[in-house]
């Protein structure tokens, strides 16, 4: 008496389901991922401080304190808000050499995220919600199902590591430096 074993049959059934489904091999699936550490900014006004920190590290392994961006870029450790020149100014002259561009009234493409990710570096945004308040956060994981998602590092007390969807995110995109 022989006996068969019913693995190939319940195997070949579950890929048969995987490959019709299509959702694994769908060209619209993407993910891309870069290693950050998220800093915590040291003072109200300091996300794009905390924002260019983490940049620095993650693009040049080096740890620039926050107080010393500030200084360096306003001339003294003041509770100050930046410009995406001065987020430049900050991280070119600790050896992460960037660029900046004025995002309005358009955010980037999906293609260029996509692209600047693939290329193993986060960048910043710069988000203007009303007319005086403006906030830094570090773009740095892209995923894409039937709604097109990035992570962030929101650099304010608490908040960290988050999700948004890229149209919730566009919205009020007033700049990148990447």
């Amino acid at each position: 008496m022989q006996i068969k074993s019913k693995y190939p049959v319940l195997l070949i059934f579950l890929l048969c389901l995987i490959i019709n489904s299509g959702s694994l091999f769908s060209a619209n699936v993407y993910y891309g991922f870069v290693d950050v550490n998220v800093q915590t900014q040291e003072m109200t006004l300091w996300c794009w401080a905390a924002s260019s920190q983490a940049l620095i590290l993650q693009r040049t392994g080096v740890f620039v304190a926050q107080s010393a961006i500030v200084e360096y870029v306003k001339g003294s450790v003041i509770n100050a808000s930046g410009m995406p020149h001065e987020i430049k100014m900050a991280c070119d002259a600790n050896g992460a050499s960037v660029t900046y561009f004025w995002s309005i009234p358009n955010a980037p493409s999906i293609s260029s995220i996509i692209s600047w990710i693939d290329s193993n570096k986060c960048f910043i945004v710069l988000r203007n919600n009303h007319a005086t308040v403006g906030f830094g956060y570090l773009i740095y994981y892209f995923s894409n199902f039937t709604t097109r998602w990035v992570a962030i590092d929101d650099p304010w007390y608490g908040k960290g590591k988050s999700w948004y969807s890229l149209e919730n995110l566009q919205s009020g995109w007033s700049a990148t430096v990447r």
